[in-house]
C-alpha cells in the first residue's frame, strides 16, 4: 500500500527515539543514566490528582466545546496576565492536547504552502516538520554561539518576500538559554516593520534560575501583543506530561480558526484534565517554586562536574532556563574509544550510551551538529554518576 508523500518524508522524533532505545537496554538489564528526558522527574501535585479525581465523579466527563471549558479559558488568561504582563481575555485561549498541538494548530493556520517561517538554531526538534506538514519551508538562524541568543540583524536579514513569521523558544530547548528583554524588543520591532507573526513557544515559562524573568513578546508593547502567539502548557513547569494540557493564546480571529482546525482533528482536551489544569493553575507556588530550586542545584551540579572532569576541552555555557545543558563536543570527533570511531555526534552519542551507558541527544537534532544535548530532569545521584561515567568515556579517548 502506497503511502502518502507526507508520511514518508516525515522524520521520527530523534528524542522519543533515544528514550525508546534507553528503556529496551534498561529491560534488558542495562546500568544506563538517562540525560535525554524531556520531562521533569517529579510526581504531579497531589492536589492535582485529586481535582481530576473529583471531576470524573461529580460526573464531569462528557465533551466540552473544543476551545475548553469557560473555567480553564479564563484561568490561563489569568495567569497570562498576572505573571507575565499578556492582556488577553478567556475568548482569546484555545486548550490543546499539550503545547506540541498548540504549536501545530497555530502553524495550520497561519502557514500557507511556500510560505517561509524563520526559526533560531538550535531549535526543538519538531519546528522543521510542523512547518512541513503546513506547507511552509524552514529557514533557520544561528543564535550566539556562547550566550545561544538570537542576533537581531541576523534575523532581519534572513527576511524575504515569502518570510510569513517566526518561531521562538525561550526559555529555550535545548540551550537553556533565556532571551532578554532588548533582544525581544528588537525582534517585536522588526516584526512589525516586516509585518510577520510571532509563535511563542513558552512551556517553560516558570523554569527560571539565577533571579532572571521570563519574558514573553506578547508582553512587550501594543504590537508585540497582536502580532503573538503564545504556545504553552502545565507539563514542563507544573510536572504535568503525561496529562496532555496545553494552550495556545492568540489574537481572536487566529484562536477562532486554530480551535476549527482542532475540532476537526481531536475535539477537546480530556474533560477531567482540564479541570484538573483549573487547580494546578491556582495551586499554592511554593510546590513549584521548590522544584524550580533543585532544577536550579542540579544545573549547577551537573556544569561544575563537567567544568572539572573535562576542562578545557568542552565548551559548556551554563544555561539560566529549562532543564537542559549543550555541550560543545566537537573536540571530540574523530577519535577513536576501543572499538568504536566516530565522526559527527550521532556516531559519538550511540558510543556514549552504549560503551559509556550515558544516553544524551545528538546537537545535530535540534540544528547544532557537533553538539551534545543533556537533561537534567533527574536526581543529583543520577547525575553525579553520570560526570563520572562521561569524565571515564572522554578521558580514554585516543586519537
Amino acid at each position: 500500500m502506497k503511502l502518502s508523500t507526507r508520511a514518508r518524508t516525515l522524520r521520527p522524533s530523534p528524542t522519543l527515539a533515544l528514550d525508546a532505545r534507553v528503556k529496551d537496554l534498561i529491560r534488558a538489564g542495562g546500568d544506563v543514566i538517562s540525560l535525554g528526558a524531556g520531562e521533569p522527574d517529579f510526581d504531579t501535585p497531589i492536589e492535582v490528582i485529586e481535582a481530576a479525581h473529583a471531576a470524573a465523579l461529580a460526573g464531569k466527563t462528557k465533551y466540552t466545546a473544543v476551545a475548553g471549558i469557560p473555567e480553564l479559558r479564563a484561568a490561563i488568561a489569568g495567569h497570562l496576565c498576572k505573571t507575565h504582563g499578556i492582556a488577553v481575555e478567556a475568548c482569546n485561549i484555545l486548550v490543546t492536547n499539550g503545547a506540541k498541538q498548540a504549536l501545530y494548530n497555530a502553524l495550520q493556520t497561519l502557514v500557507d504552502p511556500g510560505d517561509e517561517v524563520i526559526v533560531f538554531s538550535p531549535y526543538w526538534v519538531s519546528y522543521p516538520d510542523m512547518i512541513a506538514l503546513a506547507g511552509g519551508r524552514q529557514v533557520a538562524v544561528s543564535v550566539n554561539s556562547t550566550t545561544f541568543e538570537p542576533d537581531a540583524t541576523a534575523f532581519e536579514r534572513a527576511i524575504t518576500n515569502k518570510t510569513r513569521g517566526l518561531i521562538m523558544n525561550t526559555p529555550n530547548n535545548p540551550t537553556g538559554a533565556v532571551y532578554s528583554k532588548t533582544i525581544l524588543e528588537k525582534i517585536v520591532r522588526i516584526a512589525a516593520e516586516r509585518n510577520l507573526w510571532i509563535l511563542s513557544d513558552e512551556i517553560y515559562e516558570m523554569l527560571v534560575y539565577d533571579g532572571m524573568k521570563h519574558i514573553s513578546p506578547a508582553s512587550i508593547g501594543g504590537e508585540g501583543l497582536a502580532r503573538t502567539m503564545v504556545a504553552s502548557g502545565l507539563s514542563k513547569s507544573y510536572a504535568m506530561t503525561g496529562w496532555r494540557l496545553g494552550y495556545l493564546a492568540a489574537p481572536g480571529e487566529v484562536a477562532e480558526a486554530a480551535a476549527t482546525i482542532q475540532g476537526q482533528m481531536t475535539s477537546n482536551v480530556n474533560t477531567p484534565t482540564q479541570w484538573a489544569a483549573i487547580r494546578a493553575l491556582e495551586a499554592d507556588p511554593e510546590k513549584q517554586k521548590c522544584m524550580v530550586r533543585e532544577f536550579e542545584a542540579r544545573r549547577t551540579l551537573l556544569v561544575n562536574g563537567l567544568r572539572r572532569a573535562l576542562g578545557k576541552n568542552v565548551d559548556i555555557p551554563e544555561p539560566k532556563g529549562a532543564f537542559y545543558l549543550m555541550m560543545n563536543a566537537k573536540n571530540y570527533l574523530n577519535k577513536r574509544f576501543g572499538d568504536y570511531k566516530f565522526e559527527d555526534d550521532q556516531q559519538l552519542a550511540a558510543a556514549l550510551l552504549e560503551r559509556g551507558r550515558v544516553a544524551m541527544v545528538p546537537g545535530s537534532a535540534f540544528g547544532a551538529p557537533g553538539f551534545l544535548r543533556m537533561s537534567y530532569a533527574t536526581s543529583r545521584e543520577n547525575l553525579q554518576k553520570a560526570i563520572d561515567r562521561i569524565a571515564v568515556f572522554f578521558n580514554e579517548l585516543e586519537s
